[in-house]
Protein backbone atom coordinates (compact mmCIF):
# COMPACT_ATOMS: atom_id res chain seq x y z
CA UNK A 1 0.00 0.00 0.00
CA UNK A 2 1.39 3.42 -0.95
CA UNK A 3 0.18 6.87 -0.10
CA UNK A 4 1.88 9.87 -1.64
CA UNK A 5 3.49 12.17 0.96
CA UNK A 6 2.26 10.13 3.91
CA UNK A 7 5.06 10.62 6.45
CA UNK A 8 6.43 13.97 5.26
CA UNK A 9 3.00 15.54 4.97
CA UNK A 10 1.82 14.55 8.41
CA UNK A 11 5.04 15.41 10.13
CA UNK A 12 4.84 19.03 9.00
CA UNK A 13 1.40 20.15 7.82
CA UNK A 14 -1.43 18.98 10.05
CA UNK A 15 -2.96 21.71 12.18
CA UNK A 16 -6.22 21.86 14.08
CA UNK A 17 -7.72 23.50 10.96
CA UNK A 18 -6.88 20.54 8.71
CA UNK A 19 -10.01 18.83 7.39
CA UNK A 20 -9.65 15.25 6.14
CA UNK A 21 -11.93 14.05 3.34
CA UNK A 22 -11.65 10.29 2.94
CA UNK A 23 -13.15 8.12 0.22
CA UNK A 24 -14.49 4.68 1.16
CA UNK A 25 -14.28 2.06 -1.62
CA UNK A 26 -10.70 1.38 -2.67
CA UNK A 27 -9.31 3.99 -0.29
CA UNK A 28 -10.33 3.38 3.33
CA UNK A 29 -11.61 -0.14 2.69
CA UNK A 30 -10.81 -2.48 -0.18
CA UNK A 31 -14.29 -3.70 -1.11
CA UNK A 32 -13.60 -4.89 -4.65
CA UNK A 33 -13.62 -8.63 -3.97
CA UNK A 34 -16.78 -8.49 -1.83
CA UNK A 35 -18.43 -6.37 -4.54
CA UNK A 36 -17.44 -8.92 -7.20
CA UNK A 37 -18.73 -11.85 -5.10
CA UNK A 38 -22.09 -10.10 -4.63
CA UNK A 39 -22.38 -9.40 -8.38
CA UNK A 40 -21.26 -12.95 -9.18
CA UNK A 41 -24.01 -14.34 -6.94
CA UNK A 42 -26.67 -12.08 -8.48
CA UNK A 43 -25.67 -12.74 -12.10
CA UNK A 44 -25.49 -16.48 -11.53
CA UNK A 45 -28.94 -16.40 -9.90
CA UNK A 46 -30.55 -14.55 -12.85
CA UNK A 47 -28.58 -15.83 -15.86
CA UNK A 48 -26.80 -18.95 -14.53
CA UNK A 49 -23.50 -17.58 -15.86
CA UNK A 50 -20.13 -17.65 -14.08
CA UNK A 51 -18.47 -14.26 -13.82
CA UNK A 52 -14.66 -14.22 -13.79
CA UNK A 53 -12.81 -12.00 -11.32
CA UNK A 54 -10.39 -9.31 -12.50
CA UNK A 55 -8.27 -8.15 -9.55
CA UNK A 56 -7.20 -5.02 -11.46
CA UNK A 57 -10.68 -3.63 -12.03
CA UNK A 58 -13.72 -3.06 -9.86
CA UNK A 59 -16.88 -4.62 -11.32
CA UNK A 60 -19.62 -1.98 -11.72
CA UNK A 61 -23.09 -1.53 -13.14
CA UNK A 62 -21.46 -0.24 -16.32
CA UNK A 63 -19.60 -3.54 -16.66
CA UNK A 64 -22.89 -5.36 -16.24
CA UNK A 65 -24.29 -3.38 -19.18
CA UNK A 66 -21.18 -4.14 -21.28
CA UNK A 67 -21.39 -7.88 -20.62
CA UNK A 68 -25.13 -7.92 -21.26
CA UNK A 69 -25.73 -5.06 -23.75
CA UNK A 70 -29.33 -6.14 -24.38
CA UNK A 71 -30.23 -6.76 -20.75
CA UNK A 72 -33.86 -6.12 -19.89
CA UNK A 73 -34.37 -3.28 -17.40
CA UNK A 74 -36.17 -5.69 -15.06
CA UNK A 75 -33.23 -8.16 -15.10
CA UNK A 76 -30.74 -5.34 -14.58
CA UNK A 77 -32.72 -4.09 -11.58
CA UNK A 78 -33.03 -7.63 -10.16
CA UNK A 79 -29.27 -8.13 -10.39
CA UNK A 80 -28.55 -4.80 -8.73
CA UNK A 81 -31.07 -5.50 -5.96
CA UNK A 82 -29.72 -9.03 -5.37
CA UNK A 83 -26.17 -7.68 -5.36
CA UNK A 84 -27.03 -5.00 -2.80
CA UNK A 85 -28.83 -7.53 -0.59
CA UNK A 86 -26.01 -10.09 -0.82
CA UNK A 87 -23.10 -7.67 -0.25
CA UNK A 88 -23.38 -7.87 3.54
CA UNK A 89 -22.66 -11.62 3.39
CA UNK A 90 -19.23 -10.85 1.94
CA UNK A 91 -18.11 -8.12 4.34
CA UNK A 92 -15.52 -10.53 5.74
CA UNK A 93 -13.79 -10.26 2.34
CA UNK A 94 -13.22 -6.51 2.76
CA UNK A 95 -9.92 -5.13 4.10
CA UNK A 96 -9.26 -1.88 5.99
CA UNK A 97 -6.37 0.32 4.89
CA UNK A 98 -4.09 0.14 7.95
CA UNK A 99 -2.32 3.42 7.19
CA UNK A 100 -5.60 5.32 7.03
CA UNK A 101 -6.80 3.55 10.16
CA UNK A 102 -3.78 4.98 11.99
CA UNK A 103 -4.61 8.43 10.60
CA UNK A 104 -8.21 8.12 11.82
CA UNK A 105 -7.07 7.04 15.27
CA UNK A 106 -4.58 9.90 15.51
CA UNK A 107 -6.75 12.76 14.24
CA UNK A 108 -10.45 12.01 14.73
CA UNK A 109 -10.55 13.76 18.12
CA UNK A 110 -8.71 16.92 17.01
CA UNK A 111 -9.73 17.39 13.38
CA UNK A 112 -12.77 17.16 11.16
CA UNK A 113 -12.68 13.77 9.43
CA UNK A 114 -15.35 13.43 6.75
CA UNK A 115 -16.29 10.40 4.70
CA UNK A 116 -16.97 11.46 1.10
CA UNK A 117 -18.25 8.63 -1.08
CA UNK A 118 -20.41 7.70 -4.04
CA UNK A 119 -21.05 4.35 -2.39
CA UNK A 120 -24.73 3.70 -1.74
CA UNK A 121 -25.60 4.85 1.77
CA UNK A 122 -26.74 1.46 3.11
CA UNK A 123 -23.72 -0.40 1.76
CA UNK A 124 -21.38 2.29 3.10
CA UNK A 125 -22.99 2.05 6.54
CA UNK A 126 -22.69 -1.76 6.49
CA UNK A 127 -19.01 -1.52 5.60
CA UNK A 128 -18.24 1.12 8.24
CA UNK A 129 -20.18 -0.79 10.89
CA UNK A 130 -18.52 -4.11 10.08
CA UNK A 131 -15.07 -2.56 10.60
CA UNK A 132 -16.14 -0.34 13.56
CA UNK A 133 -15.26 2.84 11.67
CA UNK A 134 -18.40 4.96 12.20
CA UNK A 135 -17.10 6.73 15.31
CA UNK A 136 -14.12 8.22 13.47
CA UNK A 137 -16.15 10.55 11.24
CA UNK A 138 -17.50 13.96 12.16
CA UNK A 139 -19.67 13.89 9.04
CA UNK A 140 -20.48 11.74 6.02
CA UNK A 141 -21.33 12.83 2.48
CA UNK A 142 -23.07 10.19 0.35
CA UNK A 143 -22.99 11.64 -3.15
CA UNK A 144 -25.50 10.46 -5.74
CA UNK A 145 -23.24 11.41 -8.64
CA UNK A 146 -21.37 14.32 -10.12
CA UNK A 147 -18.47 15.84 -8.20
CA UNK A 148 -18.60 14.43 -4.66
CA UNK A 149 -15.90 16.85 -3.49
CA UNK A 150 -17.80 19.87 -4.78
CA UNK A 151 -20.87 18.56 -2.97
CA UNK A 152 -18.92 18.13 0.28
CA UNK A 153 -17.20 21.54 0.04
CA UNK A 154 -20.49 23.33 -0.71
CA UNK A 155 -22.82 21.50 1.67
CA UNK A 156 -20.40 21.64 4.62
CA UNK A 157 -18.99 25.09 3.72
CA UNK A 158 -15.37 23.95 3.87
CA UNK A 159 -12.33 26.10 3.10
CA UNK A 160 -10.55 24.27 0.26
CA UNK A 161 -7.15 25.44 1.52
CA UNK A 162 -7.66 23.41 4.73
CA UNK A 163 -8.82 20.22 3.00
CA UNK A 164 -6.66 17.10 2.67
CA UNK A 165 -8.00 14.28 0.52
CA UNK A 166 -7.37 10.54 0.42
CA UNK A 167 -8.68 9.04 -2.81
CA UNK A 168 -7.89 6.10 -5.12
CA UNK A 169 -9.71 7.18 -8.28
CA UNK A 170 -7.99 9.47 -10.82
CA UNK A 171 -11.27 10.99 -12.03
CA UNK A 172 -12.25 11.87 -8.46
CA UNK A 173 -8.79 13.38 -7.90
CA UNK A 174 -9.32 15.56 -11.00
CA UNK A 175 -12.71 16.58 -9.59
CA UNK A 176 -11.05 17.58 -6.32
CA UNK A 177 -8.55 19.76 -8.18
CA UNK A 178 -11.38 21.36 -10.20
CA UNK A 179 -13.12 22.41 -6.99
CA UNK A 180 -9.95 24.15 -5.75
CA UNK A 181 -8.30 21.60 -3.48
CA UNK A 182 -4.53 22.02 -3.60
CA UNK A 183 -2.70 19.22 -5.43
CA UNK A 184 -0.18 18.88 -2.60
CA UNK A 185 -3.12 18.11 -0.28
CA UNK A 186 -4.36 15.20 -2.40
CA UNK A 187 -3.07 11.76 -1.49
CA UNK A 188 -3.56 9.02 -4.06
CA UNK A 189 -4.16 5.73 -2.29
CA UNK A 190 -3.19 2.45 -3.88
CA UNK A 191 -4.05 -0.84 -2.18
Amino acid sequence: MFMKQYTAFYATKVSEKTIFLIDLDGTLVDTDYANYLAYHYAIKKIFEIELSYDRKKRFTRNDLKKIFPNIQVSDFEKIVRLKEDKYKDYLSKTVVNKDLMILLQNYHKTNAVILVTKCHRERAKQTLSYHNLELYFTDKVFSEGGNKYKEAINSLQLATSSVVIFEDDDTEIENAIKVGILEQNINKVIF
